[in-house]
């Protein structure tokens, strides 16, 4: 009598993605204010690699240090399970640096509905020092406001249908955030 025997192996991939997503964007000084010789410095943390990244309006990296002061640089990255973190960077004549955490789990602010027709809410726990800023596709600033009410609805539809970004900054940390005006 034959016997057959079947040997199977099993291969197990762990990925620690307990380290939430976060990207620093740090620039160098432009050296005039028409000066388009800004360089942008990407870092990316957390999450899982391999990262990939997404720019508006341009990639400001390649070919390096071609970035314009004052102008909103925005980056979309995306690790190796799909969790994205979206962060922005408005380079001037002087060096900055943005440190922006995605704060998913651990959410101060809340924006409904989203996709939405033009009119949305913002719900945040603590008003205190808070700014919101939302910029178009292009990276343009639509509209920049302090919060004082827990509660704030904002009206878009004078502006065009598409993707915008709402950037949330308290005294603590800066969140950016995709909305879909349809």
């Amino acid at each position: 009598m034959r016997k057959t025997i079947f040997i199977t192996s099993l291969i197990l991939f762990a990925f620690n993605t307990n380290a939430q997503l976060s990207v620093i964007l740090t620039s160098t000084a432009a050296s005039c204010s028409t000066c388009c010789d800004v360089c942008i410095t990407l870092n990316v943390t957390g999450g899982c690699p391999p990262y990939t990244a997404s720019w508006l309006p341009a990639d400001p990296i390649f070919p390096p240090c071609i970035a314009c002061p004052n102008t909103t640089y925005m980056v979309t990255v995306t690790d190796c399970i799909g969790d994205t973190i979206t962060g922005s960077i408005t380079p001037d004549t002087i060096a900055i640096s943005t440190n922006i955490n995605n704060h998913t789990n651990e959410s101060i602010f809340s924006i409904y509905p989203n996709p939405n027709t033009g009119n949305f809410t913002i719900d945040i726990e603590n008003t205190d020092n808070t700014a919101i800023e939302i910029y178009n596709i292009s990276g343009q600033l639509i509209l920049q406001r302090i919060l004082v009410e827990n509660t704030t609805k904002i009206d878009l539809m004078k502006h065009s249908k598409g993707m915008y970004f709402i950037r949330v900054e308290t005294p603590y940390q800066t969140i950016t955030q995709k909305i879909i005006y349809q």
